[in-house]
């Protein structure tokens, strides 16, 4: 009887300190820990924002450059056309900022 009495004493005992353990170890998450993974997490979107507003400009910048080189492609076929030459050295500077 007494030992039966110790035997469950002891498997209550390490039942306690099992629970205890599993208590500590499995504690909630610190402040600092949770602020923290906040932080990362709104850096992270601030990156992804950042490079999404990078690829925007490449875009806007390559759209700029080819559309420059379609206007010299135009200036150029127009400056080889005779008519136009003379279009332009007839007209005011006034009259060329109307056109």
């Amino acid at each position: 009887m007494l030992t039966d009495n110790l035997l469950m004493f002891s498997q209550l005992l390490l039942s306690f300190c099992v629970l205890i353990s599993l208590y500590i170890d499995a504690a909630p998450p610190n402040r600092d820990t949770v602020d923290e993974l906040q932080s990362v997490d709104k850096q992270r979107q601030w990156d992804q924002e950042q490079q999404r507003r990078e690829e925007m400009q490449k875009e806007e910048i390559a759209k700029y450059v080819k559309y420059m080189k379609y206007l010299e492609t135009v200036l150029s076929i127009l400056q080889a056309t005779p008519q136009w030459k003379e279009a332009m050295q007839n007209m005011t500077q006034e009259e060329m900022r109307v056109y």
